[in-house]
């Protein structure tokens, strides 16, 4: 009678209820499926891939700054030194304008 659960409404229709119970299960099992290794792989094939994409990305993002700010360019692939580039020549651009924006004033004030 210990499964069993019984209730006026259920001892009148004559039905008898059985609970069962499961037992525990660890939360942490061993992998037994042969396709563990493959999904780990593969998984990392993929992230491997996507960091090559964005890597790629970025690096053209990078490139073509560059050979707006300077005619003839051949930038590489390495993304820090793409960087570093396209800060100076963004900074030597920004330096030239000021300069034209000063002769300006000057040409402005002196006529």
């Amino acid at each position: 009678m210990s499964g069993m659960l019984y209730s006026i409404p259920v001892i009148l229709t004559g039905y008898r209820i059985v609970q069962i119970e499961d037992e525990a299960t660890p939360l942490a099992q061993t992998v037994k499926s042969g396709y563990y290794g493959d999904t780990v792989a593969g998984m990392l094939g993929i992230g491997v891939l996507l960091l090559l994409v964005i890597y790629f990305i970025l690096c053209r993002k990078y490139q073509k700054r560059i050979i707006e700010l300077q005619e003839n360019a051949h930038p590489g692939w390495n993304w820090w030194k793409l960087r570093k580039q396209a800060t100076e020549l963004e900074d030597k651009k920004a330096e030239r304008i000021v300069e034209d924006i000063r002769r300006a004033a000057q040409s402005y004030m002196t006529v």
